[in-house]
């Protein structure tokens, strides 16, 4: 159900070694070709350390969320940039490009 945001959160973390920030960045451009406002930045990366907090306490369910985005790295992160990914692809922005 989720292997189009785990695909592009392994493909982010991939490629880019860097700080979250920098993930975020690069996500934007995949996704929307842009960056994102200082507003959006805050809000996502206040999404991820919250999704990052809640998955290192409940395993499970990061394994479950991040599947094979999970392998090589900790649960919680992968899981974490997996949901991130998810909310970028949901966008209206992104869905439906004029």
């Amino acid at each position: 159900m989720y292997w189009n945001a785990q695909a592009l959160a392994t493909r982010v973390r991939r490629e880019v070694t860097a700080n979250e920030e920098k993930k975020l960045e690069h996500l934007y451009r995949l996704c929307l070709a842009r960056l994102p406002s200082a507003p959006e930045r805050e809000r996502l990366l206040r999404f991820f350390q919250e999704q990052r907090t809640a998955f290192e306490h409940s395993t499970e369910a990061a394994r479950e969320l991040a599947g094979a985005n999970a392998v090589g790295t900790k649960p919680a992160e992968a899981a974490a940039w997996t949901a991130v990914a998810s909310v970028l692809l949901n966008l209206d922005e992104f869905i439906t490009r004029e």
